[in-house]
């Protein structure tokens, strides 16, 4: 009985290691971010009272770490746990009570006066008129997609490193491809044109231009499920399932093979903006930080997902016949350029409950604001659904000419038995109805 408990408490040790591992990664990175977006320099770590109860969080952190080392290691060994479980609940529980102290302290971080309410709404003042330097090199960073774009970054990196160490080749186009989109999805969601994007339409439909049309040519290009599955090791006879199974599990299972149906990729892609844009669903996201958040990802995922089926070098759940891949693009951008025009004959701006209320000085007419994102939306929109077209095209030439040859192996192999098994069976056709 005890070798199957010694083998039982391993076989758990070994399955949550991992998700441990990664969830205090997280949390890192995470507080780091947070820690960083609410002070104002070093010193506050020392002189004020916020960043006093940061320093003690992460000492308790510290040692909740130290001691979940020591309990997974007597556990391995069948050594008893109970000092070091009562010592770590009682860590956790002065860690909690920071984090309450810690959100109920005032920031440290010295605030910017406002000079309006428009711009106690919005949390900042508002910006000057918009132009390409400050659009394209100013800051107002999203921490958690800039948190998730570098954590996803590093990931790659790591997954070439592991590829080099296995002495596996990787075209570097595929990596650039990644870090391009990557790029696009930061500059995106924390440059200047993020912070413009809460007081603009137009600005706005050059964020969401970029996040579900632009980015994800790149992303999807850059394979990262592929270099995933080649990186992860394979999983051993009594092992639990590892990230390289689980990975293959939600990438064959019936939600991804639903969720990649042509069909549903249309709606999730292209009606989706009518939803959004011409109902009171954008104003309300639009006045919410986690609804901002919301928008931003879902355009993110609708374009993934709308790159991903047309375009994909990775494995899929389901295979799409490439010309149904060509008639989905053409199929979304009429939709989309629909979605543009209407945008340019609308009557009422878009979003008017929240763009009236933090409207800047430098916008004199909010419908003229609309009708050029609407223009917006149809020049950013078409160029990358051309391309899509050029790739879809080159992928498919590809395609045939992949199963040409692997037709001419075939008939060299076997002296072209198929092709001599047909025309006998014409020619038993032609003796029939003779």
């Amino acid at each position: 009985m005890a070798p199957f408990i010694r083998q039982n408490n391993v076989s758990v040790i070994k399955r949550y290691s991992a998700l441990a591992t990664w969830s205090v990664i997280a949390l890192i990175v995470s507080g780091v971010a947070a820690s960083y977006a609410r002070l104002d320099s070093w010193s506050d770590l020392i002189h004020s009272g916020y960043g006093q109860l940061v320093v003690v969080k992460v000492c308790l952190f510290a040692i909740i770490a130290f001691l979940a080392t020591r309990i997974r290691a007597r556990l391995s060994a069948q050594r008893s746990v109970a000092r070091f479980v009562a010592a770590e609940f009682s860590v956790i529980a002065l860690a909690i009570g920071v984090g309450v102290a810690l959100h109920a302290t005032p920031l440290s971080r010295s605030a910017t006066p406002l000079h309006s309410a428009a711009e106690e709404v919005l949390g900042f003042n508002f910006p000057l008129a918009p132009n390409a330097m400050r659009v394209i090199f100013g800051w107002h960073p999203e921490w958690l997609i800039l948190t998730v774009g570098v954590m996803s970054c590093a990931l790659y990196l790591a997954g070439l490193r592991r590829l080099k160490v296995n002495s596996i080749s990787w075209p570097a186009l595929r990596t650039m491809s990644f870090m391009t989109g990557l790029g696009i999805v930061i500059w995106a969601t924390s440059s200047g044109i993020a912070k413009y994007a809460m007081i603009s339409f137009a600005s706005h439909m050059i964020q969401h231009m970029m996040l579900s049309m632009l980015a994800p040519i790149f992303i999807v290009l850059g394979a990262p499920i592929t270099l995933a599955l080649r990186a992860l090791p394979s999983p051993h006879n009594d092992s639990p399932r590892n990230s390289r199974e689980w990975l293959l599990a939600i990438l064959h299972s019936n939600y991804s093979r639903y969720v990649t149906q042509p069909i549903v990729v249309l709606v999730i892609f292209t009606f989706g903006l009518y939803g959004m844009y011409f109902t009171s669903l954008f104003a309300t996201l639009m006045s919410g930080h986690v609804g901002h958040i919301f928008m931003e990802v879902h355009f993110l995922f609708s374009g993934l997902l709308f790159a991903f089926v047309v375009i994909g070098v990775d494995p899929a759940p389901r295979l799409v016949p490439h010309w149904t891949r060509l008639m989905l693009v053409m199929v979304a951008i009429s939709l989309h350029a629909f979605f543009a025009i209407a945008l340019m004959q609308s009557t009422v701006p878009v979003g008017h409950a929240w763009y009236s209320i933090v409207r800047p000085p430098w916008i004199d007419n909010p419908l003229t604001d609309t009708y050029n994102g609407g223009g917006i939306a149809w020049a950013l929109g078409e160029v990358p659904s051309l391309l899509l077209m050029v790739i879809v095209a080159v992928q498919w030439a590809k395609s045939d000419t992949k199963l040409a040859v692997r037709l001419d192996r075939q008939a060299d192999r076997d002296g072209d038995a198929e092709l001599n098994a047909y025309n006998k069976r014409l020619t038993a056709l032609n003796k029939n109805d003779a």
